[in-house]
């Protein structure tokens, strides 16, 4: 039984960016850069804004602020899918960048908490939890690294 790749968004942004808006075909790794470049970014100014946060604000205010950002950009992103960019095309381009860049900020915070509060419980809950994220990056080099089968 061969893995199959989860589905991308990437034929979706080519799509409804480029596609539509100027009748190309271009890489895709494109809107990948683009994507990788926001969320490395913004994961790392969130994680240096969480450090210097982390006595200021509680950690339950922490978890659920990031939570419902999250929560807020899932939904922008699931409306987003429904309406016609077709002449907005960098303007749609330029939102889902954005919303992207927010929920890896987002994320980053809500996973640092997370691992914050691990630490006040004992070993086994946190050995849970780095087992949990190892198993999850492994998935995703398997995902990553088996070709797509049609």
């Amino acid at each position: 039984m061969a893995l199959s790749r989860p589905p991308s968004a990437c034929p979706f942004l080519l799509l409804r960016t480029l596609v539509l808006a100027f009748g190309a075909h271009p890489d895709p790794n494109y809107f990948e850069s683009y994507l990788t470049i926001a969320s490395t970014v913004s994961s790392m100014l969130c994680l240096m804004a969480n450090f210097l946060l982390v006595n200021r604000v509680p950690i339950r205010v922490r978890v659920l602020a990031s939570l419902t950002v999250m929560l807020a950009i899932f939904l922008v992103m699931t409306v987003l899918v429904k309406v016609d960019t077709s002449s907005w095309t960098s303007g749609f381009f330029a939102v889902t960048i954005i919303c992207m860049a927010i929920l890896s900020g987002t994320s980053t915070i809500f996973n640092s908490s997370v691992f914050g509060m691990t630490g006040s419980f004992p070993m086994r809950n946190s050995q849970a939890l780095i087992s949990e994220v190892l198993l999850c990056a492994r998935d995703t080099k398997m995902n990553k690294t088996q070709p797509l089968r049609s």
